[in-house]
């Protein structure tokens, strides 16, 4: 999304006053940071509406056209280490779809506003999820965020067009879920597995799911 700033400036002297009017435009989109570590990164499935650029940290760049079919990511390093990958507009990513028990990530969901769907599992690193930047999501799944430095904070208060919920195996890192169904009365799925670390709240009201 582009955003158009009016400046005005005005130049005054002892004789006259004149305004000026600059127009800039620039692109807000922004860009998601993501360090990986190891060799092949495995596929991440995205859906969109639009055109992303991913800059693998190697020298490498790629684009992608997102739409409302899968389009799977994935990029081969050739050696092991510690990459600084950047996906460039990523607010245009609306399913973001990964499992990887192998290499290690770090990334915030803070850099994916427009998010409807979400499903990690078996990742492991630094990752940061926080239903407080993805207030669309209609399908959330967390499975098995074992290991890392993970933040997990769920707030069903601020997904409530959420349609499926599944949180299972999540036992290490910090954890908040507040899960409860008088928020997210359109659920026509719930799964609420091993839920043994963190602060968790969870109330459940069939009458408020039917």
């Amino acid at each position: 999304m582009k955003k158009l700033i009016l400046i005005l400036l005005l130049f005054v002297s002892a004789n006259f006053a004149q305004t000026s009017t600059i127009l800039l435009l620039f692109d807000d989109a922004g860009s998601m940071p993501i360090t990986f570590t190891g060799t092949s990164t495995g596929n991440i499935t995205l859906q969109g509406t639009g055109v992303i650029v991913v800059d693998w940290g190697d020298g490498s760049k790629n684009s992608y056209t997102l739409t409302g079919s899968d389009q799977n990511i994935s990029h081969n390093y050739g050696s092991a280490g510690t990459r600084n990958i950047k996906i460039d507009k990523p607010k245009l990513i609306t399913k973001w779809r990964q499992s990887d028990a192998t290499n290690t990530w770090a990334w915030d969901t803070k850099y994916l506003p427009n998010l409807t769907y979400l499903h990690l599992e078996s990742i492991k690193g630094a990752m940061v999820v926080n239903t407080a930047n993805i207030t669309s999501l209609t399908y959330l799944s967390l499975n098995s965020l074992n290991t890392g430095t993970i933040s997990i904070t769920v707030n069903t208060a601020n997904i409530t067009s959420l349609t499926s919920l599944a949180l299972y195996n999540l036992n290490t890192g910090t954890i908040s879920i507040t899960v409860n169904t008088a928020n997210i009365t359109s659920l026509t799925s719930l799964t609420l597995y091993n839920l043994n670390t963190g602060t968790i709240s969870i109330t459940v009201n069939t009458a408020n799911i039917t």
